[in-house]
C-alpha cells in the first residue's frame, strides 16, 4: 500500500482558474513556488457577501479512504465575520453536494433544489490552520448516503467575507502550503490504474458514443442494400 494523490496543489496548480471574484477590491490569486496566495485590498460593499475562489476541475470517484489534506496561514481576516474556505463539489445523477471546509465563521449558502451544501468546521491555531478529513465520511455525514456513483468534480480554495464584517485589515490574504494540500488515498498500482482508467473513460465515453453513431449512420444504408440484394435476386429467379 502507498499514498496516492489524484490531486496535488503543487503539481496541479496549472489547472487552477478563478471561479468567484465578487465584491472585492483588487481580488487576485497567484501560485508562487510552494504557496498559493489569495488576497484582496478590501471589500467594495460591506453590506453584501464578498468572496474570492480559485478552482481546479477534477473527475475522480471518492474511493473509501480518500482524504482531503490542506494547511496554510491567513492575515487581515477577522474569522468571526469571515472564513477561509476549501470546498469539494460532488455529483451523483442529478444531485450536487458542495462540502465546505471552513476555518472561521461557519455560514454557508442555502440549499437550492437538488443543490445541497454541507459545512465542516476546521479549527485554527491563531492565524495558522490545517486539516485532514475523510471525504467519504463527510459525504455520509451530509446525509447523502454513500454510493459508488458519486464523483468529485472540483476542488476550490479561497475566502469569504460576510455582510457587516468588522475589524478587517488590508490586505486580506490566505496562503496555502501547496506541497501540503492534496487529495490522498491509500492504494496500490491497481488502484492507480483504476483511477487513470476512470479519468480516461470519462473523457473517451462521449467520443466513443459519437463514433458509434457516425458508423451506424454511414453503414446503415450499405447494410440495408446488402440485405435487399439477395432478396431481389431471389425474386427474379422465382
Amino acid at each position: 500500500m502507498e499514498n496516492l494523490s489524484p490531486f496535488n496543489l503543487l503539481a496541479d496548480s496549472w489547472n487552477l482558474q478563478t471561479s468567484e471574484n465578487q465584491n472585492l477590491d483588487s481580488g487576485q490569486w497567484s501560485q508562487n513556488g510552494p504557496t498559493l496566495s489569495i488576497e484582496a485590498s478590501g471589500v467594495a460593499n460591506p453590506q453584501i457577501w464578498a468572496f474570492l475562489t480559485a478552482r481546479a476541475i477534477i473527475y475522480f470517484p471518492p474511493l473509501v479512504g480518500t482524504q482531503l489534506v490542506f494547511s496554510g496561514t491567513s492575515s487581515g481576516l477577522n474569522l468571526t465575520s469571515s472564513a477561509i474556505r476549501v470546498s469539494l463539489v460532488l455529483t451523483y445523477l442529478s444531485s450536487v453536494v458542495t462540502l465546505y471546509y471552513l476555518v472561521g465563521n461557519p455560514s454557508i449558502p442555502s440549499n437550492t433544489g437538488s443543490y445541497r451544501n454541507f459545512g465542516v468546521t476546521i479549527p485554527s491555531n491563531g492565524t495558522d490552520f490545517s486539516a485532514r478529513r475523510d471525504v467519504v465520511q463527510d459525504l455520509s455525514n451530509a446525509g447523502t448516503g454513500v454510493d459508488v456513483g458519486w464523483e468529485i468534480r472540483s476542488i476550490s480554495f479561497g475566502f469569504v467575507v460576510y455582510p457587516s464584517a468588522s475589524n478587517m485589515q488590508v490586505p486580506m490574504r490566505v496562503t496555502f502550503n501547496s506541497n501540503q494540500t492534496s487529495l490522498l488515498f491509500q492504494g496500490t498500482r491497481i488502484t492507480t490504474s483504476y483511477s487513470s482508467a476512470y479519468n480516461s473513460l470519462y473523457y473517451l465515453t462521449p467520443l466513443l458514443a459519437l463514433v458509434a453513431i457516425v458508423l451506424l449512420y454511414t453503414s446503415g444504408p450499405i447494410l440495408c442494400r446488402a440485405l435487399r440484394s439477395p432478396m431481389t435476386r431471389s425474386d427474379r429467379t422465382g
